[in-house]
């Protein structure tokens, strides 16, 4: 009967083990980014949205790349103070601290108006758990 108990608790010892997490060959199938300005309030308002399960890091991010938006001084396009980044949220794990982004987040800049096409660079690294996309610059325009 304890060789029985012994083979069962063994059977189901084995069952419970976590499955790997996936691996992504192609990080970019798990993000979107759109740019867009809205003349009325002079605002740059850059919307992500990252699918399960990737998140990015916020900009209190010590380890990891945080988020960054870049406004390059084109056709008279200039930044007005800091942008707006969301705060992320804390997530501890071995003794370490990280801010993370997922699902759907915005990031605004306010903007002294130019004329023509104004581009910005979204700077934005991407990771699961386990893995991690290289950082990437991302180009964007807006009228």
């Amino acid at each position: 009967m304890k060789k029985y108990l012994l083979m069962m608790l063994l059977l189901l010892l084995c069952s419970c083990k976590n499955k790997p997490a996936p691996t992504i060959d192609n990080f970019a199938d798990y993000y979107t980014i759109d740019a867009r300005y809205f003349k009325e309030r002079a605002i740059l308002r850059v919307a992500v949205s990252l699918k399960s399960p990737v998140h990015a890091y916020a900009p209190k991010e010590l380890t990891g790349k945080p988020v960054r938006l870049e406004v390059k001084p084109q056709n008279g396009w200039e930044p007005l103070g800091d942008a707006t980044y969301p705060s992320g949220k804390k997530e501890s794990s071995k003794g370490q601290d990280s801010y993370v982004l997922d699902k759907d987040f915005s990031i605004e800049q306010r903007l002294k108006p130019g004329r023509g096409v104004g581009r910005a660079v979204l700077h934005l690294q991407v990771c699961t758990n386990t893995q991690c996309d290289r950082p990437r610059s991302h180009e964007l325009s807006f009228e």
